[in-house]
């Protein structure tokens, strides 16, 4: 399965798989699903990214010294 955004890249896969003479992987793209919980500084889509950062409440930063 790929979304929308990843489907160039299952086309490449099945393109090198054939190039090894493997066998070609059935492609499914799914639609993604707006996030209608996302904010403003968020992508509008579910993304795993997303979640993360509201359930850690705070983006990753660099340690201080």
């Amino acid at each position: 399965m790929v979304s929308e955004e990843t489907l160039k890249g299952g086309f490449k896969v099945n393109e090198l798989r054939g190039e090894k003479s493997m066998n070609l992987l059935d492609i499914y793209p799914i639609a993604l699903i707006d996030d209608t919980k996302a904010s403003a500084h968020e992508e509008n889509k579910i993304s795993s990214s997303s979640l993360r950062k509201r359930l850690l409440g705070t983006h990753i930063r660099p340690p201080k010294v």
